[in-house]
């Protein structure tokens, strides 16, 4: 993938800043693995990835020297642990690991699973999964959550395993597994490569941190933290630029506060270089040489002024964001090459249109018609005011479908003028996310119907106190309704000789992740009725709460 001109200014600018002040150190030990598009090797050998641009960001800023050993994600995972490696990226953080290494406290980007299926199996649901062969990488976070959620189920499914995601989507690609599990970054920018089909299945959502041997290297965590904490804070920094490059995630087109700092400082030391210069050679050259120095001052400014238009010329031409400029009357003059491809229609084509235009078919994210008299630049001409984060859905004439835009649009005025003369717009392209969230509603639908119409009494509770009750619950308890039973504790349905084992149990599936086997005791119904039941248990986490 070829980063915009920006980013690559802003990489030459991290070289010359000199960074904090640290002592001489080993080369750290990275654990690279192939896991695109986070960290990975491309075909000429170059280490690269989202990943890698923040570690050698910080890298930059600390005067750390890096040193990659390559190896698959369980080799590094162990090499982390004995101390063979000093630093390992994009990995899954979970309580169960922190016994075993220690993290950041920030977090590099979110991720969760993603199911797909060879195009020629007949799978359309979490249950067709049963009996089929699933590849996954050898003890992948996904693939541990997805093997404990279909034994929840109780489905029975083969797992294939795999040393990493290229792997998986390979015996996919090639008929030798029938569904595979990777994460959704590695996702976005790989399905297309292969002969795959994405199921509307996503779960486990999971934060991507970076990590180092228990008990050591705790001040390059210090560092990471801080680097990253800033970065975020700034939407124009080298952390959302390279978002920006990797995953089409645009962030706020400006420049990060370090940058204007820097460039501040290096114009003034120029500026007072210049005019130092300028007051020793008052005392030696005359009034002629002093009016020569002028002329080649006012050139060089002018040079300077061409080099900056053309620049953000550049930056037009190449941003991943569309970006297109209407006349006061909301004709389209100048479009840039994103804005062709998203909206499926080259400049020669836009030009003369405007957002009245019926040929948009422009949707409201409910359905509904968005009226062009209505779109942020028709808005932002008529009231002159800045109009951002408006979601719209445009038809586009090549893919023959609706793709999601995020948009902004910023009026601009001549000077003493009070009606803007043009406005320019800038959009990017959110159809990932909003496929992303349907599926994700589609999924926890389907989940809650399994629930509804399971012949067995579902309970989930979160630190003891009953949060759902399925019919088949309300049943066996013997009330009227799950409103009887929601905001009670789960620990007094427990006949009293039963409680402990029970409270035992609980407390070893909340802290190591245990699913509960079988076993047989008593419940009492709120009308005080003893029944003999077998139950099972486990936890997941549910917008932000474990459940049970």
């Amino acid at each position: 993938m070829k980063k915009n001109s920006l980013f690559f200014l802003l990489l030459l600018l991290i070289q010359i800043i000199p960074g904090s002040s640290v002592s001489a150190r080993d080369p750290i030990r990275f654990g690279l693995h192939q896991n695109p598009p986070l960290n990975f090797t491309d075909d000429d050998g170059r280490v690269r990835g989202f990943a890698i641009d923040m570690l050698e960001y910080v890298a930059a800023q600390e005067g750390w020297q890096i040193e990659y050993i390559p190896g698959d994600a369980a080799q590094s995972l162990k090499r982390l642990e004995v101390g063979e490696i000093d630093l390992f990226g994009a990995i899954a953080y979970s309580e169960k690991r922190t016994e075993h290494y220690d993290f950041t406290n920030e977090t590099l980007i979110t991720n969760w699973g993603q199911i797909y299926i060879h195009p020629g199996e007949d799978i359309s649901s979490i249950l067709d999964l049963e009996g089929k062969k699933i590849a996954g990488t050898k003890n992948g976070i996904h693939t541990i959550a997805l093997h404990k959620m279909l034994k929840g189920f109780k489905i029975n499914s083969i797992f294939v395993e795999a040393p990493d995601f290229p792997t998986t989507f390979n015996l996919l690609d090639r008929g030798e597994a029938d569904a595979g599990v990777v994460n959704r970054l590695f996702a976005i920018q790989n399905e297309s490569k292969y002969n795959v089909k994405r199921l509307p299945i996503i779960f486990n959502p999971i934060e991507i941190r970076f990590a180092v041997t228990k008990n050591k290297h705790h001040d390059l965590l210090t560092a990471l933290d801080s680097h990253m904490e800033k970065q975020k804070a700034d939407q124009g920094s080298v952390y959302y630029l390279s978002l920006d490059q990797w995953f089409n995630i645009v962030s706020k087109p400006a420049f990060p506060d370090w940058v204007r700092w820097a460039l501040g400082s290096t114009v003034g030391l120029i500026t007072l270089f210049i005019g130092i210069s300028i007051l020793l050679k008052i005392q030696v050259k005359n009034r002629t040489k002093e009016l020569e120095e002028e002329i080649v001052e006012r050139k060089q400014a002018e040079e300077a002024l061409g080099e900056s238009e053309e620049k953000h010329r550049t930056l037009f031409e190449t941003m991943i964001q569309g970006a297109v400029y209407q006349d006061a009357e909301g004709n389209i003059f100048s479009a840039n090459r994103s804005a062709e491809k998203l909206l499926g229609l080259s400049l020669d084509q836009m030009q003369g249109r405007t957002s009245i235009d019926p040929r948009w078919k422009s949707i409201h994210e409910d359905g509904s018609d968005f009226p062009g008299e209505k779109h942020p630049s028709m808005v932002a001409l008529n009231t002159g005011r800045r109009i951002e984060n408006v979601i719209m859905g445009v038809f586009n004439p090549e893919e023959e479908c609706h793709r999601w835009i995020n948009i902004n649009a910023v009026p601009q005025f001549r000077e003493g003028e009070t009606k803007p003369y043009q406005v320019y717009t800038t959009f990017h392209d959110i159809t990932e996310r909003k496929q992303a969230e349907e599926s994700l509603r589609e999924s926890e639908e389907q989940y809650r119907l399994l629930a509804e119409i399971s012949p067995h009494a579902i309970v989930l509770h979160s630190d003891g106190i009953i949060k759902y009750v399925n019919p088949a619950g309300v049943e066996m308890f013997r009330v009227s309704g799950p409103e009887e039973l929601i905001g009670t504790s789960h620990f007094d349905r427990i006949h009293p000789d039963d409680l402990a084992e029970s409270k035992k149990r609980a407390k070893k599936v909340l802290e190591e992740g245990w699913t509960a086997p079988p076993r047989q005791h008593r419940v009492i119904t709120p009308d005080n009725h003893v029944i003999e039941v077998e139950s099972t248990g486990t936890s997941f986490r549910s917008k932000g709460t474990t459940m049970v």
